[in-house]
């Protein structure tokens, strides 16, 4: 691109034909009409145009009053810093460059202000440069509203961090209180069974044996007959009270640990109910912890009852399995009619969905979470994940959880978040970066950075900034998808607006969530698309 050299050499525009008189009439009304500060310069730095929203700004913030064919390093003489900026900014515009900056100029005095700068070359009819013009545009409000809004959300994010604090005290008194809860019910358990065994067994025993004594002394055929069926009652009350008293408290889930007692629990089932089940238990899936052992084995027994007596099974899996050195996971699946989870209306099964509920707050409450599959005519998955460790007492020195305790799932979802916005994406980083379940895998500021960190990281789920500058969150979307199906995209705005829903959407993102959302739904959000 051609370009002027600095020099004295008077410049100025081109005078228009007498044809062109209305066209020119009607563009300096234009300029002289417009909001923006509009001006243009010659190859000298001498003012060639300006219009009056330029002068009256100019004389505002500087104190000088411009006129044509001023040079604008006189102007600002008494302004060294402005001075030296102004000429910076134009002697690359006056050889030829196009572009747009943004920076800070006036009289300390009267108050600084900021303003957005587009230069463009100025041509004659030749094309030969003979300066260059810019239109400004005061931006002073905006950036004041953004570091309001900047300062705003940081007391707000301190302000959550402050609540998810006291919510996690919450959290875990009540997982302490769910610990003692299932201590508690296991040592009451094991009393009754010890009562039924030691008590109410003995005295069915002995009432047994002294009807024995007073049937062998006896000569009526019809008496006789009354005492064998009073001892076959008495027998099937020593049975139903053994069976009662080992539903209550096994002896080898106490004896033998989790995997044992699962074993075993299968061959009960196949002996009482008739069902094909089948069990495979891996010996180093058992958790440390009697609680929690006792908790898994009541689960799994209700949910082969429910899968027995409600889902018309006719064949059920049980598989145990250690994930990593901090995780037991129980998968019980079965053949049965299935449900909707998701539907609020769903068909009670004799109280299984009570059962299943029960199931799921009371393992969260431990420390575990517990997943649902199913739908109708096509069975029931049910996946119990618990840790390995007490998730109470398993802590470090300064009382905090240790790795793969409550809350915390393996692995953890891998997620990259692209957010424009600095101060709201550092948040938003902090945010993650607390929750164990989730590993923040990286963070990208653009939608060309997303597509190729996506690439590169591979993440489970991606937060994606829907407005950004260049490539926007829809088309990153489009592009991670594309390549990576199984990348889950959730779209974040600022805006509640349907429109920007559906393009991300469209795009392939699979959730839209607002960034003034509070954070555990956003948390949630990403568990759930991500299949925790």
């Amino acid at each position: 691109m051609e370009s002027c050299k600095v020099s004295d050499r008077r410049g100025g525009l081109p005078a228009a034909d007498s044809n062109d008189d209305r066209t020119g009439r009607l563009l300096r009304s234009l300029i002289e009409g417009s909001h923006d500060l509009i001006a243009a310069l010659d190859c000298g730095f001498r003012f060639l145009v300006f219009n009056s929203a330029y002068r009256d700004e100019f004389r505002k913030v500087s104190g000088v009053e411009i006129r044509m064919g001023m040079d604008l390093r006189e102007a600002l003489a008494h302004l060294p810093e402005d001075r030296r900026s102004a000429v910076e900014i134009w002697q690359r515009a006056l050889n030829g460059e196009e572009f747009t900056v943004e920076r800070s100029f006036g009289d300390p005095s009267r108050g600084r202000n900021i303003y957005q700068i587009n230069f463009s070359v100025l041509r004659d009819e030749s094309g030969r440069q003979i300066g260059a013009s810019h239109i400004v545009r005061n931006v002073t409000r905006w950036r004041d509203a953004e570091q309001r809004l900047d300062r705003q959300h940081e007391e707000l994010l301190e302000q959550l961090r402050r609540e998810q604090a006291l919510l996690e005290a919450k959290n875990e008194q009540l997982r302490r209180l769910a610990t003692q809860l299932t201590s508690v019910e296991q040592r009451e358990r094991r009393c009754i069974a010890h009562a039924l065994h030691e008590n109410l067994q003995q005295l069915l025993a002995a009432a047994k044996m002294a009807l024995g004594r007073v049937g062998r002394s006896l000569d009526d055929e019809p008496l006789q007959t009354a005492v064998r069926r009073s001892n076959e009652l008495i027998d099937s009350a020593i049975d139903a009270s053994r069976n009662l008293a080992i539903d209550l408290f096994p002896p080898i889930l106490y004896d033998l640990g989790l995997s044992a007692a699962l074993e075993w629990l299968g061959q009960r089932f196949r002996e009482l109910h008739g069902l094909d089940v089948a069990v495979e238990a891996a010996r180093d899936a058992d958790p440390a912890g009697q609680e929690i052992q006792a908790f898994l084995f009541r689960s799994v027994q209700e949910l082969l009852l429910n899968a027995a007596k409600h889902a018309q099974a006719g064949r059920i899996e049980i598989i145990a399995s250690a994930t990593g050195d901090d995780w037991t996971r129980i998968v019980v699946a079965d053949d049965g009619v299935g449900f909707n989870p998701q539907a609020a209306d769903r068909p009670r099964r004799g109280g299984v969905d009570m059962n299943l509920a029960t199931i799921q707050q009371r393992l969260e409450l431990l420390g575990g979470r517990a997943q649902v599959q199913s739908a109708p005519g096509e069975g029931c998955r049910v996946t119990l994940l618990a840790p390995r460790r007490d998730a109470v007492l398993d802590r470090d020195a300064g009382g905090r959880r240790k790795s793969g305790c409550v809350g915390a799932q393996q692995p953890p979802l891998r997620v990259l978040l692209v957010e424009h916005h600095p101060v709201l994406r550092n948040g938003l980083a902090s945010v993650l970066q607390e929750k164990t379940d989730l590993e923040l895998a990286g963070q990208a500021s653009s939608g060309e950075e997303a597509v190729a960190k996506a690439a590169q990281l591979e993440p489970d789920v991606v937060l994606m900034d829907v407005t950004m500058p260049g490539m926007d969150g829809a088309e990153a979307t489009r592009r991670i998808v594309c390549h990576r199906p199984k990348t889950r995209v959730i779209g974040l705005s600022m805006h509640e607006y349907d429109g920007l829903r559906r393009r991300m959407l469209d795009a392939g993102a699979v959730a839209y969530v607002t960034k003034d959302s509070p954070a555990e739904d956003l948390l949630n959000t990403v568990r759930r698309v991500g299949g925790k």
